[in-house]
């Protein structure tokens, strides 16, 4: 069951990163990652699946063999259901987390970020991503995506208290992109303050916890949904072992030992990207840009990515070949002979810009 009407219409997660593509060939899914949410519905309706939208959870009670569930339909109209497992895998506002008495620990004041998916007029490279660090104002990522469609996301200060705006965020990105960028319109607008935080356990009794109900973090390195798809395939073949009687519900524990520390690990990772990107201080930002180098590539390297090949300059530096882990962390040149470092970085007296291509 889902809560929304009608699929969202916004773009959200928008990294698909390796390993979840390896587990959607598993289930003989090649997906690219702007359809995720369209082909995964497609593939459950050939197993005969199909899911309750605009159903939310209301209740909840819990006994030794299953629970019991209270459904909140679009009309307001109240069901209830019996179920020998619930899995709770609806989002960093859980209901479902709260109904178990669970709650998320962690870091619940951080930095405040401006996001917007967005229609606009550019003339950006739609096989690359970019981030305008400016030295003032805070860091500017943008994805473009298909068509003229763009995500972007604007580090702003923690005391500003304003709605997000189209306005807002076209006078963010005239004053820190390198490139022209004009939104013609947005699709979707949000303010966030990122958390870092997870569950203690994941599994509460018969109800197990998953996704951003579990562990919630900054969008750095586009972690979230392919890890809510890591928690999800993990915990699919257990329960379906579990359900049947092939296997006693202790399996399900290990859920929460293989997950937990995978979640906490995102949550690191995630924070030091988000550090190192709204970095304010100005010796620190000097040490940021001159960590931003591409550095020669290894044989090894170079075995691991046969595909990859060198990109002509771009108006935004030098474009190379960047690891394909997610992590905008590393760049190599498609080549095994030695090279010296090069920066990746270009610099004006308004801002530094990084570009990153598949």
């Amino acid at each position: 069951m889902d809560r929304l009407p009608e699929p969202t219409t916004e773009s959200r997660a928008i990294i698909v990163h390796a390993r979840s593509l390896e587990m959607f060939e598993r289930l003989g899914w090649t997906i690219a990652q702007t359809e995720t949410e369209r082909i995964l519905t497609k593939g459950l309706a050939e197993y005969s699946i199909t899911v309750e939208r605009g159903v939310a959870l209301a209740g909840l009670t819990q006994h030794e063999y299953g629970g019991r569930v209270v459904l909140e339909h679009a009309d307001e109209t109240h069901e209830s259901a019996g179920t020998g497992w619930l899995v709770g895998a609806d989002g960093g506002h859980s209901r479902t987390r709260q109904m178990v008495g669970s709650a998320l620990a962690g870091k619940f004041k951080g930095e405040k970020f401006l996001m917007g998916d967005v229609n606009a007029a550019h003339d950006l490279d739609p096989h690359t991503m970019y981030t305008f660090f400016s030295p003032h104002d805070g860091p500017l990522l943008v994805f473009p995506m298909q068509g003229d469609r763009l995500r972007l996301i604007a580090n702003t200060s923690t005391d500003e208290q304003r709605t997000a705006t189209q306005e807002w965020l076209q006078q963010v990105v005239e004053e820190r992109a390198e490139h022209p960028i004009r939104i013609r319109d947005a699709r979707w607008l949000t303010v966030c303050e990122v958390h870092h935080a997870q569950v203690p356990e994941y599994r509460v009794g018969r109800v197990v916890l998953a996704g951003d109900a579990a562990h919630v973090h900054s969008p750095a390195g586009g972690q979230g949904m392919n890890t809510g798809i890591q928690d999800a395939h993990d915990l699919a073949w257990k329960l379906a072992l579990v359900s049947t009687g092939q296997a006693r519900p202790a399996m399900l524990d290990s859920h929460h030992a293989e997950r937990h520390p995978v979640g906490a690990q995102v949550i690191r990772f995630a924070s030091t990207l988000t550090r190192v990107g709204t970095l304010a201080e100005p010796v620190a930002q000097k040490l940021r840009y001159k960590g931003c180098t591409c550095s020669p590539a290894s044989p090894r390297s170079a075995r691991r990515w046969p595909t990859a090949r060198r990109r002509p300059p771009s108006r935004t530096g030098r474009a190379r070949s960047w690891s394909r882990t997610g992590a905008a962390a590393t760049c190599t040149p498609a080549t095994t002979s030695p090279q010296p470092a090069r920066s990746c970085a270009r610099r004006s007296p308004k801002h530094t810009s990084t570009c990153c291509s598949p």
